[in-house]
């Protein structure tokens, strides 16, 4: 019987799934049909919102930190039901699931960004320094020839030897 059960659920899911695929290619259509009307609501809001809406610390935060919190919401998505099973109730339902859910998403979200915020200043930061130093080593490496070259033409320029 709990195996009919699980085959029951996993048909219906996949039944989900199949309606919300496109038939032409399987690419799910639903995200991408609701991005054209979200993104007309966020440059709406953002042209009409004060210029401190989306301009902001806590914005500019966040987008220093994006990169890493990518990286790593997989592994706290992976890690953290496993580690504190007791936040993720995964056979809870009615109000109880949803509220599981809430703690679950708030917890992974915590983790991920402080995660990605330590990330940041303890990779990505001193990385993006190195970077901008390499660039400038070899900047001033291409310019010297340039200079050196300049000043052997210069006097022949000049017409004086």
């Amino acid at each position: 019987v709990a195996h009919r059960q699980k085959q029951g659920a996993r048909a219906g899911l996949d039944g989900v799934q199949n309606r919300l695929r496109s038939k032409s290619n399987g690419v799910a259509t639903f995200p991408s049909a609701i991005s054209p009307p979200l993104s007309q609501v966020v440059l709406a809001l953002s042209r009409a919102a004060p210029k401190n809406l989306f301009v902001n610390p806590a914005a500019a935060l966040v987008g220093k930190i994006s990169f890493s919190a990518y990286l790593l919401h997989f592994a706290a998505i992976e890690l953290l039901p496993g580690r504190f099973p007791h936040l993720f109730h995964t056979q809870a339902s009615g109000i109880a699931a949803i509220l599981a859910y809430a703690a679950g998403w708030i917890a992974v979200t915590a983790a991920t960004c402080a995660g990605a915020f330590c990330t940041y200043h303890a990779i990505e930061r001193p990385m993006i320094a190195l970077g901008r130093h390499l660039i400038q080593g070899r900047r001033s490496r291409r310019a010297k020839p340039t200079l050196l070259a300049d000043t052997i033409s210069a006097p022949l320029r000049s017409g004086r030897e």
